[in-house]
């Protein structure tokens, strides 16, 4: 007998790029199939394998490999929030892309996290849908705090809920929330890799030192930054595609204005290549994430423009990964083998 499984989701952000850091901050991203599997099992003492990187660790080890750190961060305050026996938790990578192609900065780490948290959470049951607001809660406490506190927490919330995810950061007045969204009919995605990951925790490091140098000029950055994102509620509610495509060009340039004004080397020359490929082909194109290497996302209403922009990627050397919509994490019961 094989024990639950849960299968979570990955992410790309569509936008809100730090900005999403503010109180009640907005951010809107994209679940998709690239994510993660875990299957737990009974165990006489609680033991965490990577199989995708033939790593293991078990209860009484003295150090926690790297690659196991929010895995092992996740398991360890469910299982003291919720008072578990001993279990194995085998977790592996789930394709949902295109194979050969390098792989995006798609919240690897959100989507253990969230996976682990779900699997225990419902262990003796297949209630997932009746807790999937307490294991986003759950979820989100693990990925801080292996972050160190740092991270808004709409990459978990993306892996949780799924689909379009509309993410609302804490506020004095409110904790943080989100709601999934269907995807716009007729609405089509692709992703541009450029080939070396982003260092978050590096972008999040050089904005929180040019804070501490002037506060008032990065709060008024970030607010500056912050006008767009909100305009796309209505056009998301509406199905407004071709007014999606002039806000999230607008999106995309507030961004632009923001790394230069701030340093923070967002936009990479592999980044701004992506970009200038896309526009050549007509396609609106914006950063994905924190910038410093990782994805472009790419929109179009018409997917024989997608296609073209495919070649034009391919040609220069750059990742590409067709997108759709992943729903967010689902479980799968015990089943015979």
């Amino acid at each position: 007998m094989s024990g639950p499984r849960v299968v979570a989701p990955g992410k790309l952000m569509l936008a809100g790029e730090y900005s999403v850091l503010l109180p009640n901050g907005v951010a809107w991203a994209l679940a998709i199939p690239l994510g993660v599997e875990v299957e737990v099992t009974p165990s006489p003492r609680w033991k965490l394998v990577r199989e995708d990187l033939a790593l293991t660790w078990t209860e009484g080890d003295p150090r926690v490999p790297e690659a196991l750190r929010f895995a092992h961060t996740a398991m360890a305050l469910t299982r003291e929030r919720l008072d578990l026996a001993p279990q194995r938790l085998s977790m592996r990578p789930r394709a949902g892309v295109e194979t050969g192609a390098r792989k995006p900065g798609v919240g690897g780490s959100a989507a253990i996290c969230a996976a682990i948290c779900a699997v225990l959470h419902t262990i003796d049951d297949d209630a997932l849908d009746e807790r999937r607001d307490t294991i986003f809660e759950a979820a989100l406490e693990a990925h801080r705090t292996a972050q160190g506190g740092r991270g808004s927490g709409y990459d978990v919330a993306t892996v949780v809920y799924g689909d379009l995810t509309v993410f609302h950061s804490a506020s004095p007045e409110a904790p943080a929330c989100a709601r999934a969204l269907p995807w716009p009919t007729g609405l089509y995605a692709l992703a541009g890799s450029a080939g070396s990951g982003a260092n978050t925790r590096s972008l999040l490091g050089r904005l929180e030192a040019r804070h501490a140098d002037d506060p008032l000029k990065v709060q008024a950055a970030l607010q500056e930054l912050a006008k767009p994102v909100v305009d796309l509620e209505a056009i998301f509610k509406n199905h407004a595609i071709t007014e999606l495509f002039a806000a999230l060009s607008t999106c995309q340039q507030a961004l632009e204005r923001f790394d230069r004004e701030l340093s923070l080397g967002v936009i990479t020359p592999a980044i701004t290549r992506l970009l200038e490929i896309a526009a050549h082909e007509g396609v609106t194109a914006k950063v994905s994430g924190a910038g410093g290497g990782d994805s472009v996302i790419a929109l179009s209403d018409n997917p024989e423009q997608l296609q073209r922009l495919t070649r034009a990627w391919r040609e220069t050397g750059f990742g590409v990964h067709s997108l759709r919509p992943a729903p967010g994490i689902a479980l799968h019961p015990v089943t015979a083998r």
